[in-house]
């Protein structure tokens, strides 16, 4: 579950601006734009293969001398964290313990450690408060694009919780992400639906789910539910990422838009009215609320009430749980 911009900002330590919402949004793009700027030289082949030399000469990669001012310095190795190899040799914990050594942190997938859950997205090393550490991946459909019985026929059900619903009704579906297991038959199947659905309607913005590894931020859908010992420690927040149509003062740098692991369904279009002049891409991004040190990354699901809810669910606060869904049965209509 996600709340608006100003009850997003009354949670978080930094708030102390007259107008929290336009605090929060202004502190969101400057926190994107230091990550993805620090991370996106990590996704060419050529970083990839100086990181494979650097390992091979037995060193490791080289911090980047500026602070991030959201996070402290990372712990080096953690040991002990789920799935976190002491002598990492593939991209992946390269990329990650790349990630870490910029950020002071990164988010790895490895198993949960509530029973039976599977497996979940770890942080390692340390996030202050406030700080995005992931954001949510998948395919991105609209409010337009969701009143075709077919497209809601291929999304529904959702038996694992991969689909995450925006207050404005903008829906990403995580399943299509390298990091969910889907078997080829599937795989095919969605991608000739995403032909299909796609076909003949312009521009779709590039940017692909499957190559985001989690060190990128891009594990956001592998947070479990916290058990009932728990509390959530990310929270989920809308965020549009600025156009740089129309010549945008505030628009988010199309260099770095390649690095949000988020790409639609469809293309935005003026005939069903998705199409907004300003937005590049909506997207969630997920904020640690306290001080985050080598820990599972667990975030309120939000189930809605008056469905049948799986057994291992337990309400975080089922008061704000009702608040929620009522305010978006009002904002719907």
């Amino acid at each position: 579950g996600e709340g608006g911009w100003a009850a997003v900002a009354r949670r978080l330590p930094w708030n102390t601006a007259d107008d929290p919402a336009a605090a929060l949004e202004r502190n969101l793009t400057l926190q994107l734009r230091e990550v993805l700027t620090k991370l996106a030289d990590l996704t060419s082949p050529e970083a990839h293969q100086a990181l494979r030399l650097e390992r091979a000469r037995g060193g490791a990669p080289r911090p980047d001398p500026n602070t991030f001012p959201s996070t402290a310095p990372a712990r080096s190795g953690p040991p002990g964290l789920p799935g976190s190899p002491s002598s990492p040799s593939s991209l992946r914990d390269m990329v990650e313990d790349a990630a870490r050594e910029r950020l002071g942190f990164s988010v790895r997938v490895a198993p949960s450690d509530i029973a039976g859950a599977g497996m979940g997205a770890w942080l390692e090393g340390r996030a202050g408060a406030g700080a995005v550490v992931g954001l949510y991946p998948g395919t991105v459909f609209l409010p337009g694009q969701l009143l075709r019985d077919s497209v809601l026929e291929w999304l529904y059900p959702d038996d694992h919780c991969f689909l995450f619903s925006r207050y404005d009704g903008v829906l990403i579906d995580a399943r299509e992400t390298g990091v969910v297991p889907i078997s080829p038959a599937e795989a095919a199947e969605r991608g000739a639906f995403r032909r299909r659905i796609t076909e003949g309607s312009g521009k779709v913005f590039t940017a692909d789910p499957d190559k985001t590894t989690p060190g990128l931020l891009g594990a956001g859908h592998m947070c479990n539910h916290p058990p009932p010992t728990k509390q959530p420690n990310v929270m989920a927040v809308s965020y549009d990422f600025a156009s740089t149509g129309f010549g945008a003062p505030n628009a988010f740098p199309s260099e770095l838009l390649g690095c949000v692991p988020n790409t639609y369904a469809r293309a935005p279009s003026i005939l069903d009215g998705t199409y907004s002049p300003s937005v590049a891409m909506h997207s969630v991004l997920l904020l640690s609320t306290r001080p985050l040190q080598d820990e599972e990354l667990f975030i309120d699901y939000r189930l809605t009430p008056g469905f049948e809810r799986p057994l291992w669910y337990e309400p975080v606060d089922p008061e704000e749980d009702a608040r929620r869904w009522s305010a978006s049965a009002i904002a719907k209509g």
